[in-house]
This record gives structure tokens, C-alpha cells and sequence, in this order.
């Protein structure tokens, strides 16, 4: 895959999961995005340094694991830094309406 097809497909799950995503944040913080993190952080690592793959599993279907779950990395990472801006925006809009008259 490359870097245009994952941007597609980093869109595309966006569109799917974002809002859920961002109500997921709403509810727990960002400790939610730390959590689902840590569980992928967790299978890359059984992937890559434990080599926890069952026997006779094509080397090709753990590099595709190993791109799946990149590409989760970087979908979290987009969903929490929009769900960040918009908290930022929300707070700046707050202030700026404190400040009227």
C-alpha cells in the first residue's frame, strides 16, 4: 500500500468511526486514546518482537498485520488531535465570550 491508498483509507475510517471516536473522548478523556494506543503498541509488539504468529502463517499476512496496525496508529493520532482542536476551539470560544460586555 502506499502512502495515498493509507491516507484513503485512513479517510475513510474517519468518516466511519470518527464521531463515535469523539464521543468515546468525550466520555473517558484522553486517557481513551492511551488505552486503545497501548493495545496496539501491544500486538505490534507480539508481532514484530515476539514473534507471536502461529506456524505456517505467510510471511506476507504478518507484514499486513504490521501495516493494519500502523495505519490504527496514525487514525487514533488524526481522532485525537481533531477531538484536541476542537476542545481547544471550545475553550478559546468561552474566553472569548467572557470577554464581552
Amino acid at each position: 500500500m502506499n502512502y495515498d491508498e493509507a491516507r484513503a483509507e485512513v479517510q475513510a475510517s474517519r468518516e466511519h468511526y470518527g464521531s463515535q471516536w469523539s464521543r468515546h473522548l468525550d466520555r473517558y478523556g484522553p486517557v481513551a486514546y492511551f488505552y486503545e494506543l497501548a493495545g496496539i503498541m501491544g500486538r505490534l509488539e507480539s508481532l514484530i518482537v515476539d514473534d507471536d504468529v502461529p506456524e505456517g502463517v505467510p510471511s506476507e499476512v504478518v507484514a499486513e498485520a504490521i501495516e493494519d496496525k500502523l495505519l490504527d496508529i496514525g487514525n487514533y493520532a488524526s481522532f485525537m488531535y481533531d477531538w484536541l482542536q476542537a476542545k481547544r476551539a471550545e475553550l478559546d470560544d468561552q474566553l472569548f465570550k467572557s470577554k464581552l460586555p
